[in-house]
């Protein structure tokens, strides 16, 4: 269930990444195995590390969807939350010791 509040581009930029980052960190092992196969490769790498590549693909298009991008903005929308709640609490601390 996506927050209803607007995102400017440049946030909407940020939650993409958000989104691509944490499908990385799910997808981390077989990025890995990917990168261990391309080593020392150059042309040979199109079809020797096809397994691999083709995992590692369709692993980052399992948590780059729609609901993992709503995932990922409702997240983005919490912490920005957070931080302005904190900020303006930092805000009325200071101004009640003045």
């Amino acid at each position: 269930m996506a927050l209803l509040e607007n995102l400017n581009p440049r946030e909407e930029t940020q939650v993409h990444r958000l989104m691509q980052q944490r499908a990385r960190q799910r997808c981390d092992a077989l990025i890995k195995d990917f990168i261990v196969c391309s080593r020392d490769k150059t042309i040979s790498l199109a079809w020797s590390c096809k397994p691999e590549k083709k995992a590692m693909l369709d692993c980052m298009h399992l948590y780059t969807n729609p609901e993992d991008l709503d995932e990922a903005r409702n997240i983005f929308l919490l912490e920005r939350r957070e931080k302005r709640n904190a900020w303006l609490e930092k805000q009325n601390e200071g101004g009640q010791q003045g």
